[in-house]
């Protein structure tokens, strides 16, 4: 039986964060129109354009999601990458928290999700530095 290359993980794990990184870009301006609706108040005139664009990003981060559960790791960070999966669908539900927030009108909702998604960020790439020294 043929031994996997193990860089094969590393570099599938960097091209799912890339992706990752690339769609929290995409999804920004949606962010800011909907944070200055909440600020400012009045009329959401964007809301539609927003919802789409939030929508649109949420199809993608569940895609990287089920493709980060599908990557074989290193034995190394097994434990590591489980703990990664999890924290990442933690952090996909946050963001679809936001979206039905953002539908609903609802800044406190919204806040708090926009809490949650940066505290899960932090934490991710708290798990992603500890996947890279076990691997050194």
């Amino acid at each position: 039986m043929k031994k996997r290359n193990p860089n094969y993980y590393f570099n599938d794990l960097n091209e799912l964060l890339t992706k990752s990184e690339a769609i929290s870009e995409e999804m920004h301006p949606f962010f800011e129109q909907a944070d200055l609706f909440f600020k400012e108040g009045g009329e959401f005139t964007e809301k539609t354009a927003v919802i789409a664009g939030f929508e649109k990003g949420m199809v993608d981060y569940n895609e990287i999601s089920n493709q980060l559960s599908a990557l074989v790791p290193n034995v190394r960070v097994i434990g590591m990458h489980k703990k990664l999966v999890k924290q990442f669908e933690e952090y996909v539900e946050a963001c679809q928290a936001m979206v039905e927030a953002t539908k609903a009108e609802n800044e406190s909702a919204f806040r708090l999700s926009e809490k949650n998604q940066e505290l899960l960020s932090e934490v991710l790439g708290k798990t992603i530095n500890r996947i890279v020294k076990l691997a050194m």
